[in-house]
């Protein structure tokens, strides 16, 4: 009987410890998962990281990420009927809305009114409180209005309200006041939490023509008003950055350690378009190289080509990193440049002065169109870009200190830098970096699938 008992106990351990050995096989298999994957983490097959899931047209999706390293999500929705602005984010277990109610593609509306709202820049204050901003038609009374304004909200752990603090109620949160067509905003949240925002001007009759001219526009919010860069009150028409009679559009906006506003766009020169840069030194508009902003000493691509798209950050020491879309180079194929400002020069990734060619990414040739590009600097200053293919894909790429790479560090060819892994559509990239040692990037696009859904990845190793 003794060793009938011994014999069953011997079976009974020798059992727990290959199922042991066993769970810790897998869990080993897991954790050492390298690939992209939707927020739930599981493996992402181009498929399975739909976050507004609904019947509508979702698009121009903003992406950030929270203290937490959790993805919180802006975007266009027409589930309602019409164009509103949706928000949610993801708790760890779950895509939630703003009360913290699991999102199901309905109950996530932020702007609430009747007409278009369009195209959100989310940002965080200091609490993580969402703010965000959006160009918006309800001034208008017709659906596809002739005029639009940029509208500003944030979350007060309660209401949304407007920068005033009263609560949101669909009219009362105008920033851009001119009954033009004011679109595209971009939201940068400053160091006391004061909400800074640029944005395109249209100047014309219908804003879907041509014609006419559009400008770049900065205000920001001190506490109690909405004023220009120089403290002045903004009276709707004061706020001209760009300052020309032209066309300027496809901008990119930041603030540096001191809140001061920096911005490039692409500007239409007499020949070409080309990619211009200032920044507020705290008097004046100035170029990279500190001297006063006139037309044509702000220049960056300097080249015959036309210049597009283009994607601004800062290094530490405030220094700008710039992507865009160039068609100047091999034929006149679009294909993606990125320089820096070195302190004395424009510099490509390899640290050579650029001379209007030498800065485009290895193998990166587009059909001749303009793509969509986002751009981030990881903890040690190194770019990251993502942009919109000729192939309708997602293309994420790295500098990893002497070449071009994809997220598994193989040098970048063209080809093995896909992220969306789809046939259909994926456009709009926003990109962002999750708030860990490793760097690892994030991404929401907008995938024609179901009509128009929003996807989100993430990078795991």
């Amino acid at each position: 009987m003794k060793k009938l008992l011994v014999s069953l106990l011997s079976s009974i351990v020798i059992f727990f410890l290959a199922s042991c050995s066993s769970s810790s096989e897998s869990l080993n298999i897991k954790s050492t998962f390298i690939g992209w994957t939707n927020a739930e983490g599981q493996s992402f097959d181009g498929k399975n990281a739909n976050v507004s899931n609904n019947l509508g047209y979702s698009g121009s999706p903003s992406l950030k990420i929270d203290t937490s390293g959790n993805p919180c999500v802006a975007w266009e929705d027409k589930t309602d009927g019409n164009s509103e602005i949706f928000y949610t984010k993801w708790d760890g277990s779950h895509w939630i809305n703003i009360k913290g109610d699991q999102y199901d593609g309905v109950n996530a509306n932020v702007s609430k009114n009747k007409s278009l709202s369009k195209t959100p820049s989310l940002a965080f204050d200091s609490l993580g409180n969402p703010c965000i901003a959006w160009e918006d038609g309800s001034t208008s009374e017709t659906e596809y209005p002739d005029k639009a304004e940029i509208f500003y909200v944030k979350w007060n752990g309660y209401h949304w309200i407007n920068a005033e603090g009263d609560p949101y109620d669909g009219k009362n949160a105008n920033v851009s006041k001119n009954y033009r067509y004011s679109c595209l905003p971009s939201l940068v949240i400053s160091s006391t939490d004061n909400p800074c925002i640029a944005w395109e001007e249209k100047y014309s009759e219908k804003y879907l023509e041509d014609s006419g001219y559009s400008q770049i526009f900065y205000t920001k919010w001190n506490g109690s008003r909405w004023i220009k860069v120089d403290g002045k009150q903004y009276d709707g028409e004061n706020a001209n950055v760009s300052g020309i009679n032209s066309l300027s559009l496809s901008f990119s906006f930041t603030i540096d350690s001191s809140d001061n506003p920096c911005i490039v766009w692409s500007d239409e020169s007499e020949f070409n378009y080309e990619i211009n840069y200032v920044k507020w030194n705290g008097l004046r508009w100035t170029n990279v190289e500190g001297k006063q902003y006139n037309v044509g000493n702000a220049n960056v691509s300097n080249n015959k080509g036309d210049s597009y798209s283009p994607t601004l950050a800062l290094d530490i020491l405030g220094n700008p990193s710039i992507a865009w879309s160039d068609y100047s180079f091999k034929n006149y194929f679009h294909t993606i440049f990125y320089v820096k400002w070195d302190g004395y020069h424009w510099i490509n990734i390899e640290n050579k002065e650029y001379d209007g060619e030498n800065a485009y990414i290895n193998n990166c040739i587009d059909k001749p169109w303009k793509p969509y590009l986002a751009i981030k600097l990881d903890s040690l200053g190194s770019p990251c870009i993502a942009w919109y293919s000729d192939s309708n894909e997602l293309l994420f790429v790295r500098w990893n200190g002497s070449k071009w790479t994809n997220t598994e560090g193989q040098a970048y060819d063209g080809k093995n830098a896909n992220v969306s892994q789809s046939s259909r559509l994926s456009l709009i990239p926003s990109l962002a970096l999750a708030l860990n040692s490793s760097d690892n990037p994030c991404m929401a696009w907008q995938e024609e699938s179901n009509g128009n859904e929003i996807f989100f990845v993430k990078w795991k190793k």
